[in-house]
């Protein structure tokens, strides 16, 4: 009986936490590859799930259609320049081409966007980076109706919208392209250099604000700036939002007699979007669930292979009175530490 009792006492003063942290401590190689290899597939979970769970078909369709409807230049050959210089002699958005579309019942307002191709020798960004012995380089500049000059400052990510400052010409807007090929910022002053009767003529306007959407042009003015209409280039429809399943009938009739205008409707650019993005999640979402099985996979393997490798001493500490129940115990103890610490550093990298 007295040996019964000095056993029993001889296995409950075993430290089982202290034991499961000497192991830990004792295999620090081992111990740090695994937490590094469970950390970054923890940090990739986070940072796939956060970027599929970011993105909004509905917000990006929104940014690139001021409206219900809309009709673009479409060029169909590979002579871009030539194909554009057909449009200036023969534009397609015509006055004959928008009173057709007036004419639609349920059409409520068009709006117009004219572009023109001017020079500045405001160089920066990525341009500056590729070709940085460039003096001048083209740039567009936009001119929008006030509608969708409201439209375009409804969104910046910088600056402060003012449209009598843009309907003065003082100040523009810029789109994200201005902003990433030109290094183009929010209270800089840039130079536009423009042909009038042969001459060179420079004008200098203050950037106001950076918008979020992407309608046409790199600098956006007012159409007020842009009066010739062989300029226009794009046409946005605002309807009747009851009429619009026979609006779009007609629109897409009208748009079947040219081949070189593009037709877009919101509701069919959505829907594109969507479809996409579904294809783009099921990769996603399988990509994470193999990572995170490869994680579990990964955790059971380095438990394994810590009980065989630590066979003789397991064997030891049973021997001197551990139970079957305190070497269950120091094992899950490892496995919560690995599963908490991963937790903490996968979070605080992928986020």
């Amino acid at each position: 009986n007295d040996s019964k009792k000095k056993n029993r006492k001889g296995y409950l003063n075993i430290d089982v936490l202290k034991l499961t942290k000497a192991n830990l401590v004792r295999n620090k190689k081992r111990t740090l590859i695994t937490l590094l290899s469970l950390s970054l597939s923890g940090t990739l979970i986070i940072a796939a799930s956060a970027i599929m769970m970011s993105i909004n078909p509905k917000q990006m369709v929104k940014y690139g259609l001021a409206d219900e409807f809309s009709f673009d230049h479409k060029y169909i050959g590979y002579d871009f320049e030539k194909e554009k210089a057909e449009f200036l002699s023969n534009n397609p958005l015509n006055k004959d081409f928008i009173n057709k579309i007036k004419n639609i019942d349920g059409v409520e307002r068009i709006d117009e966007i004219r572009r023109v191709e001017l020079t500045t020798p405001n160089i920066g960004g990525e341009y500056k980076k590729l070709e940085p012995e460039l003096n001048n380089v083209e740039i567009d500049l936009a001119g929008y109706t006030d509608d969708m000059l409201k439209l375009a400052g409804s969104d910046l990510t910088s600056g402060e919208f003012n449209i009598e400052k843009i309907k003065s010409g003082e100040e523009v807007l810029i789109s994200g392209s201005a902003e990433h090929w030109h290094g183009f910022k929010v209270g800089d002053t840039i130079t536009l250099t423009t042909e009038e009767n042969n001459k060179k003529v420079d004008k200098k306007v203050k950037v106001q604000g950076r918008t979020k959407y992407h309608l046409g042009g790199n600098i956006i003015t007012s159409i007020d700036f842009i009066t010739n209409p062989k300029y226009i280039t794009s046409l946005s429809v605002s309807v009747d939002k009851n009429k619009e399943e026979s609006i779009d009938k007609a629109l897409t009739n009208i748009s079947d007699e040219y081949k070189n205008i593009s037709y877009s409707s919101l509701e069919k650019e959505l829907e594109s979007y969507e479809i996409s993005f579904m294809a783009i999640n099921m990769m996603g979402y399988s990509l994470i669930s193999i990572i995170g099985i490869i994680s579990l996979v990964n955790l059971i393997n380095t438990m394994i292979t810590s009980i065989i490798s630590r066979k003789k001493e397991i064997g030891i500490l049973q021997a001197i009175g551990m139970s079957d129940k305190q070497l269950l115990k120091m094992l899950k103890l490892e496995g919560v530490f690995y599963t908490i610490s991963t937790l903490i550093s996968s979070l605080v990298l992928g986020s």
